[in-house]
């Protein structure tokens, strides 16, 4: 039988099937792929306009929050400090960590949009399949990617248990 050594990526290494098996480590997959160009081995901020993919104002809708509203700070909003109120009121001591992803009302509000604003909730989806396709793609210079169908929303509350 003949075998084929078939490099994996580990870690900005590569190693052989051979190499993982005696240092104790299983691979699943294992598939010779070529390195990403250099160009997309760092991070990029992509600039797109905002009026043909207006996220912000989706979102802010999506969360029932007045437009404009800054969504970096609905941390330090009053709705944050009525929540960790109301829960240090009940939690008999327990940690602020205790009250977690289910206690945040922004998690809460972005996944239940599709059921309270289906509309909202669509034509945020909407956007998000243009951007991915018009944006995501020509930048990768690819036709075909895999990614996040469903996205989700983190709203960290402050000395609180991080989402998800």
């Amino acid at each position: 039988a003949k075998r084929t050594q078939m490099p994996i990526e580990v870690h900005g290494r590569d190693e052989t099937k051979e190499t993982l098996a005696r240092r104790g480590r299983k691979s699943r997959h294992v598939a010779a792929a070529a390195q990403p160009p250099q160009r997309f081995q760092r991070q990029e901020t992509l600039k797109f306009d905002v009026s043909k993919y207006p996220f912000r104002e989706l979102l802010t809708s999506m969360l029932d929050e007045p437009d404009g509203t800054d969504l970096g700070s609905l941390h330090g909003s009053a709705k944050t400090q009525e929540v960790l109120a109301f829960f240090e009121s009940q939690s008999h001591g327990k940690a602020r960590e205790a009250l977690g992803p289910r206690g945040n009302p922004w998690n809460r509000l972005f996944q239940s949009c599709p059921q309270r604003k289906p509309a909202a909730y669509t034509a945020f989806l909407r956007t998000y399949y243009d951007f991915v396709r018009c944006i995501v793609l020509e930048h990768l210079e690819t036709d075909q990617v895999a990614f996040q169908s469903c996205p989700t929303f983190r709203c960290h509350l402050p000395n609180c248990g991080a989402p998800g």
